[in-house]
């Protein structure tokens, strides 16, 4: 996994490995790579709803920061599970989200 920088200061498009969540169940959460949202700044992923278009269907997903100490992490959150179901992922699969819009992604499965 890593990810796919298309602009050297501000990337546009990243790839993630669609993860098991915290609770055990597919995609409840996943996490946005730390070197993406440092790029654009941890505002922009705190309760910011993002329209993910994906391979099959357009999806409406929450975002999410939680601070441990001097560490920080991004996710998405609520509306992620029903963007994994509804887009057919599987856990493993891997995505690459290409910003199309101030609050949108493409994503497409690799």
């Amino acid at each position: 996994m890593g990810i796919q920088y298309l602009e050297r200061d501000r990337p546009s498009s990243l790839a993630i490995e669609v993860l098991v969540g915290g609770r055990g169940c597919l995609g409840c959460v996943q996490d946005v790579p730390t070197a993406y949202w440092r790029a654009y700044g941890v505002e922009g992923f705190d309760g910011v709803w993002y329209t993910l278009h994906g391979p099959l269907l357009p999806w409406k997903v929450n975002t999410a920061t939680h601070t441990y100490g001097k560490q920080t992490f991004c996710s998405f959150t609520k509306g992620w599970a029903g963007f994994c179901s509804g887009n057919e992922l599987k856990l493993g699969n891997t995505v690459v989200f290409t910003q199309v819009g101030p609050v949108e992604f493409q994503v497409k499965k690799v």
